[in-house]
């Protein structure tokens, strides 16, 4: 009992490990699960195989180990025993430099771990106590369940969705509340597939000579980042607000709009990015139009004056 209860908890903990590289390209995915899944398909040999040789290697060793054992030992008890450590720690040896290799994987941006984070991995903690768990109970070495690792992470993130959903109507909706008791606020909104970023902090020093001005920081461009920079740094001093739009999918500019309802809209370019989640460039042009067709009658919009679309 005492070995099972070991392995169990050996299990767990190396598969949460070893699924790190998992949540980080779950969260360069902004949460979703269809973006992950795609992203899946395009590296299963490359990355899923990883996983699903170490679990099924350690699998193997806690079968043969012990008929190796026999040529030295005669008590059975006693080679089922070390085998079954020998097996465990050549599996944490194993699943530990497999997450030094993901660690070094090269990454558009280094895994944040914030509040959503933090939140998901506890609760693919507890998925792989209970799947590390439910193997032990059906007499299955559960270092197979390491093998399952990305599916894992969309398991937790499965699980986790419903309650994310209502925390970000939560922060959504009081933010969406704090800009409309501000009618005064000038409020630009700018997107595009390129250029987002750079143009906003040259607008923000700009306007900064004669305004206050609150701009969003880095590519805090997605509802939740919106939300959190208003609900945490928009002070009554500021005059004016600038939000960076980022879109993956239809309909994504337009639910940021229905959150700052700007006046002034800036769209640096039409391009390529996300092709994979959108289908096509005259979906990109569309969606990103969305800012434009979001602003009121009195409103301005800016365009590149390069851009085809």
């Amino acid at each position: 009992m005492p070995f099972t209860l070991l392995s169990v908890l050996l299990t767990a903990a190396c598969c949460a490990v070893g699924s790190r590289y998992f949540v980080h390209m779950l969260q360069l995915e902004s949460y979703q699960r269809p973006g992950y899944r795609r992203w899946m398909a395009r590296n299963r040999d490359k990355v899923l195989k990883k996983c699903v040789v170490v679990g099924i290697a350690a699998v193997a060793l806690s079968w043969y180990m012990p008929m190796f054992l026999a040529m030295f030992m005669t008590e059975e008890a006693a080679r089922r025993q070390l085998g079954g450590y020998i097996t465990m720690i050549a599996f944490g040896v194993a699943a530990v430099i497999l997450a030094i290799l993901d660690l070094r994987q090269p990454a558009k941006r280094p895994l944040v771990m914030t509040r959503r984070a933090r939140r998901l991995y506890l609760i693919l903690v507890l998925v792989c106590l209970g799947g590390a768990s439910v193997f032990a109970v059906l007499q299955i070495p559960p270092y197979l369940l390491y093998a399952a690792n990305p599916y894992l992470v969309y398991l937790a993130a499965l699980i986790a969705e419903p309650f994310e959903k209502k925390i970000n109507f939560t922060f959504f909706d009081r933010a969406r509340k704090k800009l409309e008791s501000r009618p005064e606020l000038i409020k630009i909104g700018i997107t595009g597939s390129y250029g987002k970023t750079s143009t906003k902090f040259v607008l923000r020093d700009i306007l900064s000579q004669k305004y206050r001005v609150l701009a969003t920081p880095a590519s805090f461009n997605t509802p939740m980042g919106l939300s959190r920079v208003i609900n945490e740094q928009l002070k009554d001093e500021h005059q004016l607000f600038i939000a960076e739009m980022g879109a993956r999918h239809v309909g994504d500019i337009r639910e940021l709009c229905e959150l700052v309802h700007p006046k002034y809209g800036v769209l640096t370019s039409v391009g390529p990015q996300h092709l994979d989640t959108f289908g096509s460039i005259e979906n990109i042009a569309s969606t990103k139009f969305e800012l434009i067709e979001s602003l009121p009658q009195d409103g301005v919009a800016f365009f590149a004056s390069d851009g085809s679309y």
